[in-house]
């Protein structure tokens, strides 16, 4: 049997950690393994990835690229894989160096909107210092790959541009996520929720490019009309201080509850009426597909990377990114209209379950692996 090894910074809680495990358990002709650079585990423990076979590097975190590539070169002579994949910005420079002088073909991943300008015009000193200095480090290393798999095609188009990299050797599959109760259409329907009363949700690391923080702003103010409102941000990151001092300076703070890492994102979804996605910039989003599929009313930004999903007034709302005041007119919206709009988020899951079916993806991920094998 064929095999490939999928290649890791770490199994934190993750959409890019979870895809790759998903993935990995649900391939039939590969036998795959799972190997991760840095220290850190929040999945491999989930039933759902039983069998998944993992080699942990446990290295310390930092950029010394070139000890870690020796560290992945002696797993990759022992596995002997006939390709090797890999995911986020420290693990794919890595095993781009550890495969120089071998013939094995190496498949990237475009997942992120890796280097948008508005990124670069808004930080300091320092932090254009890093975008640049990781730029350089991805362009120049970028042509080892034999090819890139994108999850979105406006990531693609970013991506490959930006990287100088040849479009016709990205292929688009989108996220996916395992929807077989909807297929069975045994869903619990959702109940009629008393106006004003509407639990709000978003899924996503406290970093400033998640938007959570206008998310925060705009809530308060919905507050006002609607003081029954709750909003639940599931994720843990650097931004925690921030989000917290913004909350303890609104008016009902009670209202608007940080958890931090969660492993309970199915019960927060089916316990919630509205699912909010207010990044700045964003791969394409399996928290998005999990609202979608949850057949939750939908609030997200206008970046390409959700409107390939989402459609204003179709199937979910959409507002102008880091625009506070739009996406309050948003919130207001679905509280005022929730049982009118109640229906989008069954369009978002009729859409979902169509388009984002973690089994079709899986197909479509191992056909893929098989076609860029070593014969």
């Amino acid at each position: 049997m064929k095999k490939v090894l999928f290649v890791l910074d770490t199994l934190k809680t993750g959409g890019a950690e979870k895809s790759t495990l998903y993935i990995a358990s649900r391939l039939k002709n590969v036998d795959a393994t799972v190997c991760t650079i840095y220290r850190g585990d929040d999945l491999s423990g989930d039933p759902a990835f039983t069998g998944v076979k993992i080699i942990r590097l446990d290295a310390p975190d930092g950029f010394n690229f070139f000890a870690n590539a020796k560290k992945l070169r002696a797993v990759i002579d022992k596995v002997q894989p006939d390709l090797v994949v890999s995911s986020i910005f420290k693990a794919n420079i890595v095993t781009r160096l550890s495969l120089r002088g071998t013939d094995i073909p190496l498949l990237g991943t475009f997942i992120n909107d890796d280097y948008p300008w508005g990124r670069f015009q808004a930080g300091d000193f320092k932090n254009k210092a890093f975008f640049i200095w990781r730029y350089l480090w991805d362009v120049v290393t970028v042509r080892r790959n034999t090819h890139m798999v994108s999850n979105s095609e406006a990531i693609k188009s970013s991506n490959a541009g930006k990287l100088l990299y040849p479009r016709s050797r990205v292929s688009v599959i989108y996220r996916g996520r395992p929807i077989e109760e909807e297929k069975q259409g045994d869903r619990t329907p959702p109940v009629s929720t008393a106006p004003g009363k509407l639990r709000f949700l978003n899924v996503g690391r406290l970093i400033e490019r998640k938007g959570q923080l206008e998310l925060i702003r705009a809530f308060q103010r919905a507050l006002h009309t609607y003081p029954n409102l709750q909003l639940l941000i599931a994720g843990e990151g650097s931004f925690r201080s921030v989000l917290e001092r913004a909350i303890c300076e609104g008016e009902r703070g009670d209202s608007i509850r940080l958890l931090g890492h969660v492993s309970n994102v199915d019960e927060l979804l089916e316990s919630s009426q509205v699912f909010v996605l207010a990044s700045h910039f964003e791969g394409f989003s399996g928290a998005l597909v999990e609202g979608m599929l949850a057949g939750k009313l939908i609030i997200c930004s206008d970046i390409p990377m959700n409107t390939e999903a989402i459609r204003d007034g179709e199937n979910g709302l959409v507002f102008r990114c880091r625009d506070e005041d739009d996406l309050y007119s948003k919130i207001v919206q679905a509280v005022a209209e929730y049982e009118e709009l109640r229906r989008l988020g069954d369009n978002a899951r009729a859409y979902a379950v169509a388009n984002y079916d973690m089994e079709k993806a899986a197909e479509q991920y191992e056909a893929l692996y098989l076609n860029l094998m070593r014969p």
